[in-house]
This record gives C-alpha cells, structure tokens and sequence, in this order.
C-alpha cells in the first residue's frame, strides 16, 4: 500500500506536500469529521496520517473512535475489493472463458446499458494514481494477494483490462457457485442494515458449496452476470463510500 510520501504528491492537479497536510490536520484537530471526509475523499489512509501527524497509527484511531468514527473505514482504499474474503478468496479470479462468457461478449453487452459509455469505461480506471504510478496493481493494491500483481500498461487515468477480466470472473464464478432455489433466496431477501448477520449468513452459506455443475447454461450465465454487472456498476458510482469494483459483489458482502 502506498505511504504518505508516496500519495500526497498525487493528490489534484499539482499534490501535496507534507507541510500542507499537517497544516491541514493540527488546523482542524478540533473538528475529526473534517479530517475523516478529506481524507477519505482523498484515499490518505491510517497509516499516512500516522505518518504526516506524525502519532502512532493507535492514536489516529483512537481520535476517531473518540468523535463516534470508524477509522477502519479509510483503510478501504484498495482497487478490487476491500473485505478479508477468507475461504471465499477462490472466487476472485480473471476471466479466462470464450465466446459468450468472455469479458468481450459480456462487456458487448453490459456497456451499451450505460447512457454515458464513460460510467463503463471508468469504473475500471485506477481511483488513486498513486497505486499504478510504477504501472502495477500490487497485491495490497488490489485487495488479494493469490492474483499476484495486475500490470497497468497504460496512462495513469486508462481504463484496465486485467481489473475488468477480473470483475467478470469473479461474477462468473458467483453464479456458477448458485444454483436456482438459491438465488431465488438471495435476490428475495429484504436486505437492510438490521438483518445484515441474516444476509451474510445465507450468502456463506450459498457460496460455501458449489454444485457439481454449473445450474445454468452459458446463456443464462450470462444474463446473469450482465444484469448484475450493470447493478454493481451503479451502485458504485451513486456510492462514494465505496472504492473497490467488487466491494458490492456476493462474495464481498458475504466476508463485510
């Protein structure tokens, strides 16, 4: 993960400096939801404000907790997905399938759904340039460590292909996972911020036996994964609080 020294300069147009964020920090002591709502606008971590503050990563936390706020919540900063997946970490993985279930034919179909080609295009551009300033997607980066590091050939701000091969095997793996009854359960369940244990427990549950083959067809796989590509793809970007691609998939909900 990057380090203060690393990010700050990335930061708008021109970067920060050093002094500048601890000007900003010991000028605001007094109002933590200010420091909280910049640094996570601006991807600055724990451990960066640790290290521009120049206090123990402890006391951030602890200065947070004190004003009713989960530092935690700006640690989440990594490209893929931001939860400790455990045993569910197999779903993360590239799309190596042809024909129908490839990441071509899907994003065929999924990016004409968006008026703007843009909302596509860009949910698969790097949120912090200050991860791909080397043009690699570190482990730590990415959120996983079992992919190993996802080259980024392109300028800072392009869209990647290795995230988007991702994001659609992963869904795929997902689906393959479900079969009908289950689905059915999950698609049905009146989520809500009270019945979240519920949630996660039926999506373990789901996702922690596969059938022996697939429930559906490529077909039906891939209405599937398209419908549902489309609905995490809204759902980030009316979201700012989320930053991974797969922060809103199954098997991230499964592990938050």
């Amino acid at each position: 993960m990057s380090t203060a020294a690393e990010h700050l300069p990335t930061i708008g147009p021109s970067g920060v400096t050093f002094e500048e964020a601890n000007d900003f920090i010991f000028s605001h002591l007094d109002q933590p939801q200010v420091i909280f709502d910049i640094s996570h606008q601006y991807g600055v971590t724990v451990s960066m404000l640790a290290e521009i503050s120049g206090h123990a990563t402890d006391e951030v936390i602890a200065y947070f907790s004190n004003a009713a706020l989960d530092a935690k919540e700006l640690d989440k900063v990594s490209s893929l997905i931001n939860y400790d997946l455990g045993s569910l970490a197999h779903f993360v993985d590239f799309d190596n399938n042809p024909g129908a279930l490839s990441t071509a034919a899907l994003q065929a179909i999924v990016k004409p759904k968006f008026d703007d080609p843009a909302d596509y295009d860009d949910f698969f551009v790097p949120l912090w340039s200050s991860h791909v300033a080397d043009h690699v997607f570190t482990p730590d980066e990415l959120g996983v460590a079992h992919l190993g590091s996802i080259p980024h050939p392109g300028e800072i701000f392009e869209k990647n292909e290795g995230l988007e091969s991702v994001f659609y095997g992963t869904l795929l793996n997902i689906f393959r996972a479900l079969d009908p009854t289950e689905l059915d359960q999950i698609t049905n369940f009146s989520h809500t911020d009270t019945n979240n244990t519920e949630f996660q427990a039926l999506l373990v549950e789901a996702l922690s036996s596969s059938p022996t083959s697939s429930a559906w067809t490529d077909k039906e796989l891939s209405d599937h994964v398209t419908v549902y590509a489309k609905d995490i793809i809204d759902g980030y970007w009316n979201d700012p609080n989320i930053s991974g691609i797969l922060d809103l998939s199954y098997v991230a909900l499964a592990a938050a």
